[in-house]
């Protein structure tokens, strides 16, 4: 078992979001958009953007006009498996909130779609992000984007997109496990935020972590405090591996931090009277548990 520790604060700065022209029918090639994260990403041609590390594309663009209200996007995209067994992941968002995650698993251009995505017809920002990419650029690692296209779907009358407000099975066990901890000291609980869980477009939030520490084989902060998707003044984070059952590792991390008691910086964390909020990042792959608790005030 593996475990460790980390307390910072940080000031995040919002980058800027760049427009493409407006048009009748959304089709745009990626390199129309903006290009963000590290100095490895760039348009290699053909409207192609290589996104070699944690990055992503992102800009305004004009929905056309639907019967419905409600859309289909699909992303034309390849990838390059990192070990040869690692699919690049591809998070698209609208105005910020994540509405879903691509596994890419082609390497040569193919088209992937999210349908039944509702919003409204005018101008949104989308982006397309590189949610498993490391903070530098891994050889042989990488996703490729070529184009975007958004076609109206008549199927779909909800309004724009919101952000889960409730947590999974597993997260609101460890929320509970938390938060009942807290009690147990006459401590106020902790509110779970969904935002700060899953990541947005441009950060990788507490669940992208985790994913990034399986990929790498190990636990570490080394996407802290980079990894926090809401505005904060003092950050806190925890993190972990378990193998076993995801409901057992779950238990035994948490125990592993509160037995530290008042000395550890684990339970420091989770016992703090500073932080308001929690994003909790759960990611369960061949049997390992891998744990992001990321504490926010």
């Amino acid at each position: 078992m593996k475990w460790i520790f980390a307390l910072a604060a940080w000031l995040i700065a919002m980058s800027a979001i760049s427009g493409s022209p407006s048009a009748d029918s959304a089709a745009i090639t990626a390199d129309s958009l903006t290009i963000g994260g590290c100095s490895s990403n760039r348009a290699i041609g053909g409207g192609v953007v290589g996104l070699y590390c944690a990055g992503n594309i992102h800009g305004s663009v004009d929905f056309p006009a639907s019967g419905g209200g409600g859309y289909q996007i699909g992303i034309v995209a390849r990838g390059d498996a990192g070990w040869g067994v690692v699919a690049p992941l591809a998070r698209i968002s609208i105005d910020g909130v994540a509405i879903g995650t691509i596994t890419v698993t082609t390497s040569s251009f193919s088209t992937y779609t999210l349908s039944n995505i509702p919003t409204s017809p005018g101008m949104h920002v989308i982006a397309i992000a590189f949610a498993n990419g490391y903070r530098v650029s891994y050889p042989g690692f990488a996703l490729y984007i070529q184009g975007v296209a958004i076609t109206p779907s008549a199927s779909v009358t909800a309004p724009t997109p919101n952000p889960p407000t409730s947590a999974d099975a597993y997260q609101q066990q460890l929320l509970s496990l938390i938060n009942g901890s807290r009690a147990g000291a006459g401590l106020s609980p902790l509110t779970l935020s969904a935002v700060q869980s899953a990541g947005t477009a441009s950060c990788v939030g507490s669940y992208g972590h985790s994913v990034h520490m399986a990929q790498v084989g190990q636990i570490g902060h080394d996407q802290f405090p980079q990894d926090i998707c809401i505005p904060w003044s003092s950050a806190g984070e925890n993190v972990g591996e378990a193998s076993g059952s995801e409901s057992n590792g779950i238990q035994l991390l948490h125990q592993l931090m509160m037995n530290e008691g008042p000395s550890g910086g684990h339970y420091r964390n989770i016992m703090s009277t500073t932080f308001t909020t929690v994003g909790i990042g759960l990611y369960y792959t061949g049997g390992t548990l891998w744990l992001t608790e990321d504490f926010v005030r």
